[in-house]
Parts: C-alpha cells; structure tokens; sequence
C-alpha cells in the first residue's frame, strides 16, 4: 500500500475506533507484494487481545489466497470468536489498488453488553433468551457466515492448526514429519504472515535455513 494511502487509513482506524467506541474494534491489515500481511494499525484492540505487528486470522489468511476480493468489495456480518471466546460480529472490506489486494480494514462489534440488556428486558416479560435464538433468521444467519478465530500470537495459530500431540517438547520428530508440518502451514498461508519462519523453526526445533529448505521443496 503506498505510504499516502496507509496513513490515510490509518487515520481512518483510529477515527472509527474513537466514533464508534470501546465495543468496536477496528483493525487495518497490511498485504505487501509477495502476500504477507501484519496489523498496521489498531484501535480498541483490547477485544481480541491483538496489537500493532501482530499476525492476521486463519480466516482473512484464507480470504487472500482464496482471492475472495476479486469477486467482493466487502464482506459483513460474519461470526468471530475472541481469543477468550467472547463471540463477535465481524466484518472486513477489501483495500484494492488496480485490482490488487493491499490491505484489508475490519470491524469487529462485541454485542455482549447488549445482549445482557436484551436477556433483562426479556426477563421483565418472562421470555427467556431462546425465544430470540430460535428465531429462523438467526439460524440461518449462523449456519450461512463464516467463523473468525482471533490469535495473539504466530504461536497460538500454529498450535491451533496442528495436532498438539506432534507439537509436544517430549515428541522427537523426523526430518519428513516436519517438513510435513511446513506443508500443512504453507497451504493453511501461515507463511504469509510476518516472521512466521522463525516461529515454525523454534516450535519445530529446527534452523531457519532448514524451514525454508522444506518451504523450497514443497513450492518446487
């Protein structure tokens, strides 16, 4: 994204963080020319415990290499889970430049507060919260949206893509496991993300220049 741009959208965070309020988080997500993308810019990050640096979802990881910004300007209203599993209400539009993806600016509303007040009000008329859930709209608005999961660091969405068990300090793993774990990382786009290889060398107990030989391999 060119350097104008950036700041204007990340004034842009900041004024919409500051209208809004405390309930709204909003997150400018950066994606440079070879796919990589980091937070550039925060406001009420205290819902999903991110901050500026911090890696992106599995979830907006998976709309850039699905290119899911060539056919849609934006997408709303999605289901996300904070990392303490409150749930949000999530929605992203896509940065473009001749067409091609340079960041991506999300919304994410924590409705908590309001969903309280609506259980206190159904209360006064002895209507319990179901009778709002059963409603078929939002049935059908819960089992058409995508699902967001929000990590704070490159380690948790490591840890939350592959099994825990392989991960494990006590588990030795062979040359050919590991690469198969970089693969698995490689097609999920967690490479994609800022200083993922260090990470994935640490948490596999391997050098750096041995991640990208595996990475060198898979690509071939």
């Amino acid at each position: 994204m060119k350097k104008e741009k950036l700041e204007r959208y990340k004034s842009l965070t900041i004024f919409l963080g500051e209208t809004l309020g405390t309930n709204y988080e909003i997150v400018l997500h950066t994606v440079d020319p070879n796919g990589n993308v980091e937070i550039a810019a925060i406001q009420n990050g205290h819902i999903t415990q991110r901050k500026v640096g911090g890696p992106t979802s599995e979830f907006a990881i998976n709309l850039i290499k699905d290119k899911t910004y060539e056919n849609k300007e934006y997408l709303t209203s999605y289901k996300a889970f904070a990392k303490d599993h409150t749930t949000l209400k999530g929605s992203t539009f896509f940065i473009k430049e001749e067409g091609q993806l340079v960041g991506l600016l999300c919304i994410n509303f924590n409705p908590e507060k309001y969903v309280n007040l609506a259980e206190d009000i159904l209360g006064l008329v002895n209507l319990p919260v179901s009778f709002l859930q059963n409603s078929p709209q939002l049935i059908e608005l819960d089992n058409e949206s995508p699902v967001e999961f929000f990590s704070e660091s490159i380690e948790e969405i490591i840890y939350s893509l592959i099994d825990p068990v392989l991960l494990d300090d006590r588990v030795t793993l062979n040359p050919k496991e590991k690469q198969a774990i970089v693969e698995e990382l490689y097609l999920k786009g967690v490479f994609n993300l800022k200083d993922a290889v260090p990470e994935v060398a640490k948490i596999l107990k391997s050098s750096i220049p041995t991640i990208y030989r595996y990475l060198k391999k898979i690509q071939n």
